[in-house]
């Protein structure tokens, strides 16, 4: 396992040898899910590959051994970054495509699937793209097709704005003021205030685009222009 990398050959060679000691699944499982866990958050894509390739090609042999342990794993060990967001988003939406999971752990390990998917679709976008526009549409999208799941995507996507550097705040508050122009209204309200005063990103036009736009409007966020307008005019007058 220590000489895993995320690259195909590394994981066909992993799992060839698994193929040939798939009696001993259950150990192997162990020794992943173990290795998992006191592994840096920087090198834990090639073991959940690994596990992927497990639970995708040999469904029968590995799915049971690591189904019991994943809604834990997905919570504790998987923190995509920037860098690695996309892999991460590709590798959930398999899972998801191909229905790798048993039904009785399904529910649970959906709702921390799900959230996870769209936060990683967050991280992957970049205004300065000339696909951006396009690239925030599909991430509406998901987001909208998720609404069981609001909440949890909510709260997943206010985790990535407070963990994101000064430099990535305002593509966040592009993708929540999109939310907010939908379903997710009054579920990203909760969050809104506290937010703004601890997460603005540096003075930007988009950014200010945003409140005007908030603060005019009490379609997106009722009963909040008086905060946006406030806000607006600290904000206008810190950045002088």
């Amino acid at each position: 396992l220590y000489k895993l990398n995320p690259d195909s050959s590394s994981i066909a060679n992993f799992e060839s040898w698994a193929k040939g000691n798939v009696a001993f699944a259950v150990d192997i499982a162990h020794e992943v899910i173990a290795y998992l866990g006191r592994t840096d958050c920087h090198d834990r894509l090639a073991i959940w590959y690994a596990m992927d390739t497990l639970v995708v090609r040999h469904k029968a042999a590995f799915v049971p051994c690591f189904a019991p342990c994943l809604p834990k794993l997905l919570h504790r060990c998987m923190h995509p970054s920037a860098d690695t967001a996309a892999a991460y988003a590709q590798l959930l939406s398999v899972w998801n495509k191909k229905s790798v999971w048993p039904p009785d752990v399904e529910a649970e390990i959906q709702a921390l699937v799900v959230p996870k998917s769209i936060a990683c679709s967050l991280l992957t976008l970049r205004m300065e793209s000339e696909n951006f526009r396009k690239d925030l549409q599909r991430f509406v999208a998901q987001a909208s097709h998720n609404l069981t799941y609001m909440k949890q995507v909510s709260e997943a996507i206010v985790e990535q704005l407070c963990k994101a550097p000064l430099h990535r705040k305002t593509v966040i508050w592009k993708a929540i003021d999109a939310l907010a122009s939908g379903s997710y209204a009054f579920v990203l309200q909760i969050h809104v205030e506290r937010l703004l005063e601890e997460h603005a990103p540096p003075y930007t036009t988009v950014f200010v685009n945003i409140l005007q736009r908030w603060a005019y409007s009490n379609d997106i966020f009722p009963g909040s222009q008086e905060l946006f307008t406030d806000f607006l005019k600290r904000y206008k007058k810190a950045s002088v």
